[in-house]
């Protein structure tokens, strides 16, 4: 998954709360949030937690901070640890819905296909109109070999972002697997199109 659902950045007012107190505190608590929501590797984990850990922060920006360090872990291969953020996250803030978009992605990539899928299907209950949560969802029917879903979430995404090119290909995938060779090769043909035209 890429940086793209990264759920937030370092706002004023989360800024203004979490930097309360002396000038020196403030500056390294500045610092924290920053590389907490844009950092990488063991040295997010590191600032997220300083974050969470400040007891500055109110519920839905400690959820934030908790899901930035999720995402943190699952970029280490750390999945398991991963959840764990995300649970505290969902817990602190359960209308999100890219923390069950970010767990669901967690989960798939552990093998627990039907937690994924529970969560990728209360992402899109939040979010109707969010592409990657059909694409994902696709993705993690295929896994199963649920095609005929995959084709379905493929097909919602697409009615979303008609030039959505990875729901066209990934589509492609699952038709040719369910013995539709036109369908898949008019798709892949889309997507070769779309392409280009993108470039």
């Amino acid at each position: 998954m890429n940086r793209t659902v990264k759920t937030w950045t370092v706002s004023a007012a989360f800024a203004a709360a979490l930097c309360a107190g002396s000038s020196a505190f403030a500056s390294t608590a500045d610092d924290d949030a920053r590389a907490c929501a844009d950092g990488s590797g063991q040295a997010e984990v590191d600032a997220c937690s300083r974050v969470i850990n400040s007891g500055q922060l109110a519920a839905a920006d400690l959820a934030w901070a908790y899901d930035d360090r999720g995402f943190a872990y699952h970029h280490m291969g750390q999945d398991v640890q991963a959840i764990e953020d995300y649970d505290q996250a969902i817990a602190l803030k359960s209308d999100d819905f890219q923390y069950y978009l970010n767990r669901g992605y967690a989960h798939k990539v552990l093998g627990h296909h039907q937690l994924a899928t529970d969560d990728y299907t209360r992402s899109i209950a939040l979010k109707p109109d969010n592409k990657i949560s059909y694409l994902v969802r696709g993705e993690n029917y295929i896994d199963t070999g649920d095609y005929a879903l995959a084709i379905k979430d493929y097909t919602r995404a697409i009615e979303i972002d008609p030039k959505f090119v990875h729901a066209y290909r990934d589509r492609a995938y699952a038709k040719r697997q369910t013995g539709d060779t036109a369908g898949a090769d008019a798709d892949e043909a889309t997507a070769r199109a779309l392409d280009g035209s993108s470039q």
